[in-house]
């Protein structure tokens, strides 16, 4: 069983990794740091990755306010596929 809270915190450091600029973080660092992740999240069982994806797609089904929120939603509609969790669409 995966902890929501855990997972939730995960999923936003994946942004933060993800859509901040280079002046933010180093981009080949933050690449390096989304394939450990990727790792981490693949040694997973089935049913753990499942619960990790759907807690993914509650977080990105929250309505965008902002520029910013736009931004984090369509990085976490892609976030599974590019973690390797899912299959491309």
């Amino acid at each position: 069983m995966i902890n929501r809270s855990l997972a939730t915190a995960l999923i936003d450091v994946c942004v933060f990794l993800g859509v901040s600029g280079d002046d933010i973080v180093d981009p080949d660092e933050a690449i390096r740091q989304l394939e450990n992740i990727a790792a981490c999240l693949k040694s997973l069982t089935i049913d753990e990755q499942d619960e990790f994806l759907a807690i993914l797609s509650q977080l990105a089904t929250v309505a965008p306010s902002s520029t910013d929120a736009q931004v984090r939603k369509e990085f976490l509609e892609s976030l599974g596929e590019n973690l390797g969790l899912t299959e491309p669409l």
